[in-house]
């Protein structure tokens, strides 16, 4: 036997429901929205297509420790962009500095500042690093191979970046 509710426990009984479907809501937008984040690209790594150059200018590099700059295409160290060597607790300007596959395939292009006073490098993809669509920064680790948080505007390694169609 199916025991008819009264209008005001129909009413409640429509009001758990409606609260049940806004939670469930709540709970899906909640993964939704941690899945989008976790597959969100990490910055400080630049992706460069055929067709395509990537540019470094405006770079500094600045700090009491010996400083080099590099840049690595697909993990691997590909070209040295300056250093403040013989120039300590001074800033260096490395020139311009433009990078263009000539193979035709996709490269993940990735910074680093090597600290060679205490021989370790710190990537603008991990901790010390940080980047925008147009700025890129690294810091040492301080004469200690610390971890150092940056903003895109500080750092000892610092500059401007872009990825732009590759004139012919």
């Amino acid at each position: 036997m199916v025991k008819k509710l009264s209008p005001a426990g129909a009413a409640k009984c429509a009001g758990v429901r409606a609260l049940a479907v806004v939670g469930m809501l709540v709970i899906a937008s909640a993964i939704a929205a941690s899945t989008a984040s976790a597959a969100k690209p990490q910055g400080g790594e630049w992706t460069v297509r055929p067709g395509k150059s990537l540019q470094l200018t405006n770079m500094t590099i600045n700090g009491c420790d010996t400083d080099t700059g590099y840049i690595f295409v697909d993990g691997l160290q590909y070209d040295t962009l300056g250093s403040n060597s013989g120039n300590e607790c001074n800033t260096a300007f490395p020139g311009d500095y433009t990078y263009t596959p000539t193979d035709g395939l996709v490269h993940t292009v990735t910074l680093e500042v090597y600290d060679s006073s205490v021989s370790c490098g710190y990537f603008s993809d991990g901790d010390n690093g940080a980047a925008t669509r147009t700025e890129f920064a690294i810091n040492d680790g301080g004469g200690s191979c610390s971890i150092l948080p940056v903003t895109p505007s500080g750092g000892n390694f610092h500059g401007n970046v872009s990825v732009f169609h590759t004139p012919r």
